[in-house]
């Protein structure tokens, strides 16, 4: 079993001039988006030599924006992603899951399938 885990704090790019007047409506107030922190926790599970069962844990949160002010109400998402991993050889893999957002505040919560292919340097 191999366990690992990340955090990470991602600043918000402001929308170009044209799309901040739209998208702020006729009161013209400045459009800024909100930070995110997010955070994952995972765990893989070597079944055979060639399948890996993936179980990951992840959170984001909405923070003040480092730059400007942000009219939007905070939003939190956290869910699980379980899936499965093929190796087709020591070099090229894939993984298949599914992302399931359990629990929110202000955000929209889904399931989200997950496809990716993995290619080792």
């Amino acid at each position: 079993m191999c366990l690992y885990g990340n955090l990470w704090y991602s600043v918000a790019a402001n929308p170009p001039p044209a799309l901040a007047r739209r998208l702020s409506g006729p009161l013209l107030v400045p459009v800024h988006g909100r930070d995110l922190v997010t955070g994952n926790l995972a765990a893989e599970w070597v079944l055979t030599p060639r399948w890996v069962a993936l179980l990951e844990f992840y959170s984001t949160w909405e923070v003040g924006p480092v730059f400007g002010r942000s009219h939007e109400p905070l939003s939190v998402l956290m869910g699980v992603v379980p899936g499965l991993e093929f190796i087709f050889s020591p070099r090229w893999s894939c993984a298949l899951g599914v992302a399931l957002d359990l629990a929110g505040k202000n955000s929209l919560q889904a399931y989200t399938p997950i496809f990716s292919v993995l290619c080792n340097f």
